[in-house]
């Protein structure tokens, strides 16, 4: 019952936290540590995988003209939707703010 009410009565604020900016670690730390983990995990990979194992994967068949046509016309349909979302969005935000 309790968490019903909770769940409730929240708002979408209070179920985040308040950004970057009330983390208990310094800035500084933070990128440190990144820096750190990205740079163990490439290496970690370099030994663990030293040869390619999915070469084989990049030898394929060519397809038909008409094929990339159709992937072409649907990049561009896909890219032009993108790109009505975000000024959709913007814009929205903007009413929204103001």
């Amino acid at each position: 019952m309790v968490f019903v009410t909770v769940t409730a009565t929240a708002t979408p604020a209070s179920a985040h936290g308040g950004g970057p900016t009330t983390l208990p670690l310094p800035l500084g730390q933070i990128l440190y540590g990144a820096f750190f983990v990205l740079v163990i995990s490439f290496l970690l990979l370099r030994t663990s995988w030293p040869t390619p194992r999915l070469a084989h994967a990049a030898i394929g068949h060519p397809v038909g003209t008409a094929i990339e046509r159709i992937v072409a016309v649907l990049a561009v349909v896909v890219r032009a939707l993108g790109l009505a979302s975000i000024h959709r969005s913007s814009s929205w935000a903007g009413v929204v703010v103001t």
